[in-house]
């Protein structure tokens, strides 16, 4: 004969009520309950239902209960990190969060919530590391997919938002969002090929009379040749500039913060982490050698063009 267990029969009736919506009865029902504040399974519901219920401190107060007296539920260390994230703690968020990752690494719950945390805190380049982190765990996570899509789409890295959506719409093909997302992005596609127009511009009509006063400049054959030549060693700097930068901004730098990032996550952060951040600051200092030599290299041009 089963012996009855009062309280495993409230908290059935509690989540009945909470996937009624009643949320208000279920929050009364379990914080009736005597035994609530010690028992893990009540304390993750209350703090499920209070969060739905947007009461988010008395969600808070349950979760970091559960953390304390129940460290090893990876449940409530993402469910308090998803409360920071509601009440805009968005670091103190982060830390939780990686608290979780390292108690368990393969949660992808985790790795989806910091990444929100850090695309909030402008840190889009961790944030895209920690969904990438999340969909290694669940190739199915679509939610990840959207988020690494709107955040390639605000750098203006369409054709990487792009493949993110078609990804998306893989694993859920009548996903609005993501067809909603794909229409936004053709139509921002459009707007920036529209802001330099291969066919050139309209005239000013103003400008065209100011221009028919003045006495026209005629170039001769060699004084083109040599103006010519004259822009085109002003420009091999920041040509040779932009080579250095581009592997450095989207492959050496990248990979290596994502390196730090686990780095931080892990115990033994501390014998590995000061190389790490040496080389991030010898990249630091390359990428701003290189972007001083294009604005000199610009400075240059701006001055030689005003002589002539």
């Amino acid at each position: 004969m089963t012996t009855p267990n009062p309280l495993a029969d409230e908290l059935l009736q509690a989540r009945r009520l909470l996937r009624a919506g009643q949320l208000q009865q279920a929050i009364d029902l379990l914080q009736n309950l005597p035994e609530i504040h010690k028992n893990e399974d009540g304390l993750l519901l209350l703090g499920m239902v209070s969060f739905r219920a947007g009461q988010l401190e008395a969600a808070r107060t349950a979760f970091e209960t559960l953390t304390r007296d129940f460290p090893q539920c990876i449940a409530a260390w993402v469910n308090l990190g998803a409360t920071h994230n509601k009440l805009g703690d968005h670091r103190k968020a982060i830390e939780v969060f990686r608290r979780a990752v390292q108690k368990d690494r393969r949660c992808a719950d985790a790795w989806y919530n910091m990444g929100i945390a850090q695309r909030s805190m402008k840190m889009p380049t961790m944030a895209i590391s920690a969904w990438k982190e999340a969909l290694k765990i669940n190739p199915d996570l679509v939610d990840a997919q959207l988020q690494l899509a709107r955040t390639y789409s605000d750098m203006k890295n369409y054709g990487l938002a792009q493949k993110c959506l078609h990804e998306a719409l893989r694993i859920q093909p009548d996903l609005a969002r993501a067809k909603a997302m794909l229409t936004e992005i053709q139509e921002s596609q459009k707007t920036a090929r529209g802001a330099a127009s291969p066919f050139g511009r309209l005239v000013n009509l103003d400008a065209l009379q100011q221009t028919a006063n003045t006495t026209p400049r005629l170039l001769s054959a060699a004084t083109r040749d040599a103006e010519r030549e004259m822009l085109q060693n002003l420009t091999k700097p920041a040509r040779q500039a932009a080579r250095d930068l581009a592997p450095l901004l989207t492959e050496s730098l990248q990979q290596n913060l994502h390196r730090l990032q686990r780095i931080i996550l892990e115990t033994s952060a501390r014998s590995h982490s000061p190389e790490l951040l040496e080389e991030l600051v010898q990249q630091t200092q390359q990428i701003q050698d290189c972007l001083q030599a294009v604005s000199t290299a610009a400075s240059r041009i701006r001055a030689h063009l005003a002589q002539t």
